[in-house]
C-alpha cells in the first residue's frame, strides 16, 4: 500500500491521507479549525491534480464544525466533477459511530446536499481497514 500524509492530525484538525494504490483521499479524526480551507488545501490539490482519475473519499471523522462542512462540501464537489462519466456513483464512504445516530445524519445530511450517493461503514470497520 503506498499511502502518504498530506496532513498529520491532532485535537483540531484532521488526518488527510492518500493512498495513491485504491486512489482513495483519507479524511479522519476531528476537525475544528477556524481556517480549515488550508487545512484542506492538500486534499483539493491532490484532487484537481487527479480529476481525470478515478478517486475515492473515506470520510471518518468524530465531530467536525460548520466551516469544516464547507470544505467537505467543496471537496465532494470537485469529486462529483471529476468522476461524471463513471458508471459506479458511489465516490464517499463516510464512516460513523454505530452508537451516535446523528454521526450517519451528517453524511445524509452532506449526501443531500452533494447529490452524490453515499456508502456507509461503521467507523469500527473503516479504522481496521486503514491499518
Amino acid at each position: 500500500m503506498t499511502t502518504q500524509i498530506l496532513r498529520q492530525g491532532n485535537r483540531i484538525h484532521p488526518e488527510i491521507r492518500f493512498d495513491a494504490d485504491q486512489m482513495e483521499i483519507r479524511i479522519s479524526g476531528w476537525s475544528f479549525s477556524e481556517n480549515p480551507a488550508e487545512i484542506y488545501a492538500p486534499a483539493f490539490e491532490l484532487a484537481k491534480a487527479h480529476s481525470s482519475e478515478r478517486l475515492k473519499l473515506v470520510v471518518d471523522l468524530k465531530c467536525f464544525n460548520t466551516a469544516s462542512t464547507k470544505c467537505l462540501v467543496e471537496l465532494i464537489a470537485i469529486l462529483r466533477d471529476s468522476n461524471i462519466a463513471a458508471t459506479d456513483s458511489t465516490i464517499v464512504t463516510w464512516g460513523y459511530d454505530e452508537q451516535d445516530p446523528e454521526s450517519i445524519e451528517w453524511g445524509e445530511d452532506l449526501e443531500m446536499v452533494t447529490g452524490i450517493r453515499f456508502n456507509y461503514e461503521p467507523s469500527e470497520i473503516l479504522s481496521r481497514k486503514a491499518s
